[in-house]
């Protein structure tokens, strides 16, 4: 008996978590959708990332995340937002012919300022970008 209220008590308390957890994630949403959707919320950041990639478009946008991308002749970046509980995800993915394929991911506070967000993008990503390029004044 005290096992079978113990499994009772448990599956209760994973059933309210799973609901908590529901009911958190469609009040987030609504709380974008209010702001205008992710494009306005975070229109200077998603602005200075296109610009940076040249022709980079939206290519998949949904309530709480969007992705921004870009390709030229020898690869392709691309830039995840995702929006998650007080905070947003930024990662980037290149894939590039000539310096490898990359990954970075940055988390900031959502009401950050878009620009300094930008910046440390920026900062690291023409830091590898460096990096790479002298190693083809080694060779």
């Amino acid at each position: 008996n005290v096992l079978h209220m113990l499994w009772i008590f448990i599956v209760a308390i994973v059933i309210l978590i799973i609901i908590c957890f529901a009911k958190d994630s469609v009040k987030q949403s609504n709380d974008i959708i209010s702001q205008g959707g992710m494009k306005s919320k975070y229109k200077t950041l998603i602005d200075l990332l296109q610009i940076s990639l040249g022709r980079a478009k939206i290519t998949n946008e949904s309530n709480t995340a969007l992705t921004i991308y870009g390709a030229g002749s020898s690869g392709s970046t691309a830039f995840d937002i995702v929006q998650t509980f007080g905070k947003v995800t930024i990662r980037c993915y290149i894939k590039n012919a000539l310096i490898g394929n990359h990954q970075f991911q940055w988390i900031f506070d959502e009401n950050m300022d878009q620009q300094i967000m930008f910046n440390k993008i920026n900062n690291e990503v023409n830091k590898l970008l460096e990096e790479q390029i002298s190693k083809f004044g080694q060779i």
